[in-house]
């Protein structure tokens, strides 16, 4: 009897078990192989997670090298190697080009030539804007000692846009470190400057550097400095009294040329009194300090 009973047990079970199998097959399929989509990318098994590779310097300098700042003037101050004075180029937004240049070429002068003239050509003038303008030129020159011991002269440039309102200047550095279409584009750009007729108006050249609150403070009242405030006449303004133009762009030598302005200039040297001592003054233009120097043309 029970034998009997054993026996259809055992085929109940193994009935159940074949069934169990047939049924966890179907619960689960298998997902049909997809077509990747378009542009998807492909993670290879075992990579977590991909995190970009930080670029050095020098990459960054190669990778800018053809970028560029904003600029629509510019000036380029030459020191000539040994005693061979120095050349100062000054390039404005409206195109007049003024060349400052003492004691270069041979000639023996204590004092400035300038010439001035907007007669150059304006593919030399964009060339030179394309070339001063570029970040690689401006912020990555002057960090390299040259291997070659011959002195070559220092360059050092200054760009600016909008009348001043964005400046940028470069570290003197030898002339031999520039790349070399700059220096064919500055040497060829001061032949034809040297071409332009002598400025026999001009009456002098300014220059401004910016001075800390606190040593503006120091020196009007421990020293007795004249603190003379100057108009700024605004972003829209498309011509800048000299002394404006020097504070907005430190660095630039401003030629004046003008008898209104340079009696301005007189005026701020002597606190008003006409009686003029000392090459510079204290200006406040806005709400920066700066010291203003000025060095006379003979007449």
């Amino acid at each position: 009897m029970r034998l009997y009973l054993f026996i259809p047990l055992v085929g109940f079970l193994a009935t159940g078990l074949l069934c169990g199998q047939e049924s966890s097959g179907k619960k689960f399929p298998v997902p049909e192989l997809k077509a990747p989509l378009e542009g998807a990318i492909r993670v290879p098994l075992g990579i977590k997670e991909s995190k970009p590779a930080v670029p050095s310097v020098e990459k960054l300098i190669e990778k800018s090298r053809e970028a560029s700042v904003e600029a629509d003037q510019a000036w380029i101050v030459i020191e000539h190697a040994g005693n061979g004075g120095v050349s100062v180029i000054d390039l404005g937004a409206d195109g007049y080009c003024y060349l400052m240049e003492r004691g270069a070429g041979g000639t023996e002068t204590a004092s400035w030539i300038i010439r001035g003239g907007n007669e150059l050509p304006k593919s030399i003038r964009d060339n030179l804007l394309r070339l001063v303008s570029r970040k690689s030129v401006l912020f990555g020159v002057g960090g390299s000692r040259l291997l070659s011991r011959i002195d070559s002269g220092n360059l050092s440039l200054g760009v600016a846009a909008n009348n001043g309102r964005s400046v940028h200047t470069s570290r003197p550095a030898a002339f031999g470190q520039y790349p070399a279409d700059l220096r064919e584009g500055v040497l060829a750009f001061l032949a034809a400057a040297r071409k332009l007729q002598l400025a026999k108006s001009a009456r002098g050249i300014v220059r401004a550097e910016f001075i800390d609150p606190r040593q503006a403070r120091r020196l009007t009242v421990l020293e007795g400095k004249r603190l003379v405030a100057v108009r700024d006449p605004g972003a829209e303004a498309k011509v800048l009294p000299a002394a404006v133009a020097a504070a907005r762009m430190p660095g630039r030598k401003v030629v004046v040329a003008s008898d209104e302005d340079w009696r301005r200039i007189l005026n701020y040297l002597s606190g008003g009194t006409g009686k003029v001592q000392g090459d510079h003054c204290l200006v406040s233009v806005g709400v920066h300090t700066y010291r203003l120097f000025v060095e006379a043309l003979p007449e």
